[in-house]
């Protein structure tokens, strides 16, 4: 039995390159706030946990119990939805997504004033100063201030993180849709930095002549996982199997479809992690 054992292991470190598995363990806290408000709309915590990445929304109270738990399997490329309150499940593929995405940017209900959200286009610039990275637009900017972390490893499911979370977006008619964020994240990945503060600055209409909207999105990295973060992902693990399996749209509490419940709310922007 110890021979095939260490057969096994032998072939799992031929597999991931003999990489330090724990190294790819650590944690985001993240809040994001309106404007000047130091008071959080949205709290998350983050944790990376192997092949595992589990992300907790957050009560706004002391309690900290999350309203909703949504796993991502790296090496599946699947996503579990998991409700706390209504105790139901919901799971999708990143093929899934994928086809979901291609059906917005060419849906038929993109109107003008909104397109700038399906096909966005940016000016990059970095600061060589301050570090920060500026993407802009006559009526989206993003500037983000983040840094290289102290195990590059990491990067490569941080940066599967970003992509596969932000492509969720395209499931929740409360978000804006996720193309603005995706060509975010590809400047982010080519400087190879963790964001410790993004900021989004929203004009909801081309004349500009309303406030904009502006957010900032909070992140704090944590090297090392906790006796608590364990129990959490153990927490997770136990929802997924005993919540009630649902559809999509029924988990989304969707009247029509996905993409015309994502439409319907382009006006309304959520900063994405």
């Amino acid at each position: 039995m110890e021979y095939i054992r260490s057969l096994f292991v032998a072939s799992l470190f031929t597999v991931v390159g003999a990489v330090d598995l724990s190294a790819q363990e650590f944690r985001i806290e993240t809040e994001v706030v309106r404007g000047d408000d130091p008071t959080p709309i949205s709290e998350n915590l983050t944790i990376f946990d192997d092949n595992l990445i589990v992300d907790f929304m957050l009560r706004p109270d002391k309690t900290r119990f999350p309203t909703e738990v949504v796993a991502f399997v790296v090496s599946e490329k699947r996503f579990v939805l998991l409700d706390t309150t209504r105790k139901v499940k919901a799971e999708i593929i990143e093929s899934e997504l994928l086809k979901m995405l291609a059906a917005l940017q060419s849906a038929p209900f993109i109107d003008e004033d909104n397109r700038f959200l399906f096909h966005p286009q940016f000016e990059e610039t970095l600061d060589p100063v301050t570090g920060v990275l500026e993407l802009r637009s006559p009526r989206l900017i993003y500037r983000v201030r983040g840094e290289r972390p102290p195990r590059e490893m990491v990067l490569h499911v941080y940066f599967e993180f970003i992509d596969q979370f932000a492509r969720l977006n395209a499931t929740d008619p409360r978000r804006m849709p996720p193309f603005a964020r995706l060509i975010l994240n590809q400047a982010i990945k080519k400087h190879g930095m963790i964001p410790n503060e993004i900021e989004l600055t929203l004009y909801p209409h081309a004349e500009n002549e309303e406030e904009p909207v502006r957010l900032r999105t909070r992140h704090v990295t944590m090297w090392d996982l906790s006796r608590t973060d364990r129990e959490r992902i153990e927490s997770a693990k136990r929802y997924w199997t005993e919540f009630q399996p649902v559809t999509l749209k029924e988990y989304r509490r969707l009247a029509g479809s996905v993409e015309a419940s994502v439409a319907e709310k382009t006006g309304e922007a959520e900063a994405s992690r």
